[in-house]
């Protein structure tokens, strides 16, 4: 899992991400609002699937998902703002 976190989140008491992140072997947290060249490694590793875990009229439930690879799940944390902010980088 990679979680990408809008600054604001990091700042908030219960940080859900952290959580997260600490409880899940293997799983990366980022925080700002732009990445670049920095998340290429998870999205375009080629022994792993990158899947988007985002609500809209296109998304589709991940298990319908044709892959034979390891998932790697991308979240974003923040207001649904945030969150939109971040989506269109």
């Amino acid at each position: 899992m990679l979680i990408l976190q809008h600054p604001r989140e990091s700042r908030v008491a219960i940080n859900t991400a952290r959580i997260v992140r600490a409880s899940l072997p293997g799983s990366d947290l980022l925080t700002g609002v732009a990445w670049g060249d920095e998340i290429r490694p998870w999205l375009e590793d080629p022994e792993r699937e990158a899947v988007l875990l985002y609500p809209g009229p296109e998304a589709r439930d991940v298990s319908q998902i044709p892959t034979h690879k390891p998932v790697t799940l991308v979240v974003i944390d923040g207001t649904w703002s945030q969150s939109r902010g971040l989506l269109h980088r």
